[in-house]
This record gives C-alpha cells, structure tokens and sequence, in this order.
C-alpha cells in the first residue's frame, strides 16, 4: 500500500486473468496463479484494517480453486517476500490467505481465524 495524499491505492498486484497460459520456460513464476483481493479499508483514517486474498488458477482461459498445494506455495512465497516489510500471510481453514502486521497497523482480529 502506498499513501497518495489523502488516500491509499494498491500496486502492482498483477494480472487477474492473463493470456499467458501455455507460454514455455518461465513455469517457475507461477502465471497461472492469481489472487483476488478483499479489502477492509477504515472510511476515516482510510488505513488498511484486513485483508484476505483468495488464490485462484487460470487453465483455459477460466478461474479455478487453487490446489491445496498451490495455496501453500503462494502462502510460502508470500509469507518470505512480504516478513521483511513486517506482514505475515497466514492461511484459513477455509484456504484464503490473511494478512497481519506484527507491530502497527492490521489488527490481530484480521488474522483471527488463520493458521500457519
């Protein structure tokens, strides 16, 4: 989240569906995963109060429920590249990802009902 005057926008969140399904040799990053993104923004401070983001897969140009396995990768991957900005992911029971901040920032109830 960036602070632009008096409000905050998203970035670089990627593609939601893409057309690069099929492309060879750039498996590795994982184009056929996406995420789709709900937010909880507090209407006065316009702070970010939770976030929960459900990892989908893209096969034929349609949206699936990501793997079990999927999910996991996504919630590692997330969870390594966001611990130095001080954000944790974390994981549901119900499979969608959460996001908590240790210090200031998204309250523990935001991450209530996760699990590592």
């Amino acid at each position: 989240m960036k602070n632009l005057r008096c409000c905050r926008h998203a970035t670089d969140c990627g593609d939601f569906l893409n057309d690069y399904e099929g492309i060879k040799g750039y498996e590795e990053y994982r184009s056929d995963l996406v995420l789709m993104y709900f937010a909880d923004i507090d209407s006065v401070s316009g702070d970010l109060t939770a976030a929960e983001l459900v990892p989908l897969q893209i096969k034929r140009f349609q949206l699936v429920a990501a793997s079990d396995e999927d999910v996991a990768w996504i919630r590692q991957t997330l969870d390594r590249e966001s611990r130095p900005l001080g954000t944790r992911v974390t994981q549901a029971s119900s499979g969608r990802l959460a996001l908590s901040r240790a210090a200031a920032g998204l309250p523990a109830s935001a991450s209530q009902t996760s699990t590592q």
